[in-house]
């Protein structure tokens, strides 16, 4: 899908021989576990402290990540499994919790990476949680073959720069299909548990997973994935909205490419970068900028400038931004805002999206719903700024204060939005409630509490009350102009 790392290709050439001599995960004793004498380097103490700085502060991360090689030959292999009343079936698993291997005493691992790791464990942690996660490859009978493996092995676990979130992503939807599990799990031993439990939830939301799987034809799109912000993009309860982004930047690429799945599978990133958030048909810079590119290849490189030419004459036409997963992801970080202040006019259960939930109390002409629903948005999006998320109402309510706290919305845009609710047909106790709630007292209560410290002065409730009746009733004294 993106252009291939290190990583990729390597896992490429031993995919085959990796699910052939790949036995399981196991956790196992830190006093099994041996390195060959003739490592290349020796321990690198600065390395060791910062590694036992970690663990010491409970950051060691050795289920989900972070596993050791090591090779074992088929007859200790059998002898443990045995031992340890483990199935090979279950060490194959490979999902948390891990098998517990047991060794006979005395017995030597050889690992192929993690010395470091190894020592820092065996210096810090517990003797109950003296283990580690090690990944078991059988030793090979082909001297070349297995030395290739050995040290495309080492190589691999070794501490090198990580492939991107996309080419994660990729991956692990190419062999989930193929149900390749040794190659899913390798990919899948790369995510963080952060983005291990992002991925899991959006398998429980299959219409924006669908989403963001029919943007794999479209490989250079995918430098922009953001796996950890998947958890955003799904608590917004709008995944209607988001499907709907999605299916707009398949669109657009589609039309750019003539709807030739070939061609768009040679889109590569240097292009996406270059194009997303521009817009050549209404912006004169942006069309000299990128036609130059074109024309140079520097963007659509892999296409010929015959080619390149009829991909201009559809990305000209395009209307708006072009879009990209970068982008999606750089506006989840605003909608996220948006979303949270529509609650103010309902608030979605557990199986209702704000869609679904907005659409429930609507009760003007069907023909006009869309419409209404975007004109909340909009004006959400014009005042997000002064309507933050709506307090949990099921906190306990603290004495009020002289200062309780800065006062966080303005009731004026608040009000403005009910009103413009109930002119569009949304209706419900909540938005009547809210469009009763006047601007002038709330504004006039804000006033009082933040008049003096909560740490010297309060009010009764009376007493406040009476005074936000007195600073109302001077605000009606004003005369239009």
């Amino acid at each position: 899908m993106p252009p291939p790392s290190r990583f990729a290709d390597r896992e490429e050439r031993l995919a085959t021989e990796g699910r052939e001599k790949y036995q399981g995960t196991a956790r196992i004793r830190l006093d099994v576990l041996h390195f060959p004498q003739n490592e290349p380097r020796e321990l690198d103490q600065k390395n060791l402290e910062r590694l036992k700085g970690y663990f010491k502060n409970g950051q060691c991360h050795r289920a989900e990540r972070n596993h050791i090689p090591a090779v074992i030959d088929q007859a200790q292999l059998s002898e443990v499994l045995r031992d340890s009343k483990v199935s090979a079936k279950t060490l194959l698993n490979n999902t948390d919790p891990h098998p517990m291997l047991k060794f006979p005493v005395g017995s030597q691992l050889h690992c192929l990476h993690g010395r470091h790791r190894i020592q820092a464990a065996r210096e810090v942690l517990k003797p109950r949680e003296s283990w580690w996660t090690v990944d078991l490859y059988l030793a090979g009978t082909c001297h070349h073959s297995s030395s290739r493996l050995k040290t495309a092995l080492i190589e691999e676990y070794a501490n090198e720069k990580p492939p991107s979130a996309g080419e994660i992503y990729c991956k692990i939807y190419k062999y989930t299909q193929e149900r390749d599990l040794y190659s899913e799990g390798r990919w899948r031993s790369r995510l963080s548990e952060n983005d291990t439990r992002c991925l899991d939830q959006l398998s429980r939301h299959p219409d924006l997973k669908a989403g963001f799987d029919d943007l794999l034809d479209l490989p250079g799109l995918w430098g922009g994935m953001r796996i950890s912000t998947l958890s955003k993009v799904m608590s917004m309860g709008c995944s209607e909205n988001a499907v709907h982004y999605l299916k707009g930047i398949k669109d657009v690429w589609s039309q750019i490419f003539h709807h030739d799945k070939q061609a768009m599978r040679m889109l590569d990133n240097a292009t996406v970068k270059a194009v997303e958030l521009t817009s050549p048909k209404h912006s004169k810079r942006d069309a000299q900028m990128l036609h130059g590119q074109l024309v140079s290849g520097r963007i659509f490189a892999a296409f010929n400038p015959q080619d390149r030419e009829v991909i201009w004459s559809e990305l000209s036409k395009i209307g708006g931004l072009i879009t990209s997963l970068y982008s999606f992801f750089a506006d989840i970080n605003y909608l996220h805002a948006c979303a949270y202040s529509m609650r103010y006019l309902v608030g979605p259960s557990p199986s209702q999206t704000l869609c679904s939930a907005l659409d429930a109390i609507f009760f003007g002409a069907p023909e006009d719903w869309d419409l209404a629903y975007r004109l909340l948005w909009l004006y959400i999006m014009q005042n997000v700024t002064d309507l933050p998320p709506p307090s949990d109402e099921n906190k306990t309510k603290r004495k009020r204060l002289a200062k309780a706290r800065p006062r966080k919305v303005d009731e004026v845009v608040l009000s403005n939005f009910a009103a413009l609710a109930i002119r569009l047909g949304f209706k419900s106790d909540q938005v009547s409630a809210l469009s009763q709630r006047s601007a002038d007292r709330e504004i006039a209560r804000a006033a009082l509490l933040n008049a003096r410290k909560s740490d010297r002065y309060e009010y009764t409730d009376a007493i406040l009350e009476s005074n936000v009746e007195q600073i109302v009733r001077l605000f009606d004294t004003a005369t239009s102009v």
